[in-house]
């Protein structure tokens, strides 16, 4: 108990993610650590015996160690942003891409209620971290990434993993934002650009006949891990969607080298590293994008960019970041690539 609160109070320490409160009701480290740790013992029939780290945002995650010498990883989902019947599914999906030899953990329980949340709770797959602008590292997740989508390709039609393209709520434009933190409705002033890229953007994407795959939509260094320049553990699964195999791409050149826990002030890829990595997956694939396939695959780049660059919009409006250079990260990155053109 008093290792994973001594986490818990560092972290929120330097950050207090709403997330916490919302789906536990308190941010109180010991009472957020007995809630979780009493739901995974439950869930398990197995104690506790240590904590690895606690890391929340979308969700919150817990890395665990149990009395059986197993290690865990516990995620907590808000019920407002997926459904179990989705985390069900996406489970199912684990399992039988490990089958196919997709690094994929093991799931052991869940979804469960837990407070105003779904809990899962799968294996936790130990690796290295990798420097995703490594041109070696960069073509390694591209195989990987295509490994993935063949392997997943029996569950495509699958109606219970969403599609990626989720429904707008905000201005017949926007879903829901992923983290509870941005206020897309609230600073609405000052984004028109990126809201008018971003329409025209969504336009082309809702149009497409493409045939779809299954595909994981933060497909970056920070949700993988690595033996030496391999990837060998995936993370970060509720980012699983049914997409345009193109779309897929498009998203993951933006992202692929991105690690957030560096604190970096642009993590992301120059537009060099953006055609790297499309032409990586091509290569692993073993043929190119058509022109239509690439028109999606623009298309979803600057879908990507745009949405973003909203987001950073609003921690910049709201106050949330202090010090972040608005012409740098994804300002720059939607820039060149409206420059690209």
């Amino acid at each position: 108990m008093e290792e994973l609160a001594s986490l818990i109070a560092t972290s929120h320490a330097s950050w207090m993610p709403r997330v916490v409160n919302s789906v536990l009701g308190t941010n109180d480290p010991f009472l957020v650590a007995d809630l979780l740790l009493r739901a995974v013992t439950a869930a398990l029939a197995v104690p506790v015996v240590g904590a690895r780290f606690y890391e929340p945002g979308v969700g919150i995650v817990v890395g665990l160690e149990l009395a059986d010498g197993r290690a865990i990883v516990a995620k907590v989902h808000r019920t407002a942003f997926v459904a179990s019947e989705r985390l069900a599914a996406i489970a199912h999906l684990q399992a039988d891409l490990i089958t196919a030899g997709v690094p994929a953990p093991s799931p052991l329980a869940g979804p469960l209620r837990l407070g105003d949340g779904w809990l899962t709770i799968q294996e936790l797959r130990d690796g290295d971290r990798a420097d995703g602008s490594d041109p070696i590292v960069r073509r390694n997740m591209a195989i990987a990434l295509h490994h993935f989508v063949v392997a997943a390709r029996p569950h495509a039609q699958r109606d219970l993993i969403d599609y990626w393209l989720r429904e707008p709520v905000i201005d017949n434009l926007w879903p829901e934002p992923h983290d509870l933190r941005f206020d897309f409705q609230g600073t609405a002033r000052g984004a028109e650009a990126i809201d008018d890229m971003a329409r025209t953007a969504r336009a082309t994407l809702s149009a497409t006949t493409l045939p779809t795959v299954v595909g994981h939509l933060d497909w970056r260094v920070q949700n993988l891990a690595f033996a030496g320049k391999n990837v060998c553990a995936i993370y970060d699964w509720d980012s699983v969607a049914i997409v345009p195999e193109a779309a897929l791409v498009g998203c993951t050149s933006l992202i692929h080298p991105v690690d957030f826990r560096l604190a970096l002030a642009d993590p992301f890829p120059t537009l060099d590293g953006v055609d790297g990595f499309v032409e990586d997956y091509e290569s692993s694939r073993g043929m190119p994008f058509n022109d239509v396939e690439r028109d999606i695959l623009a298309a979803a780049q600057r879908w990507v960019a745009c949405y973003g660059a909203r987001c950073q919009h609003s921690d910049a409006t709201l106050g949330l970041l202090p010090g972040i250079d608005p012409a740098k990260a994804w300002p720059r990155l939607l820039s060149e690539l409206i420059r690209q053109q």
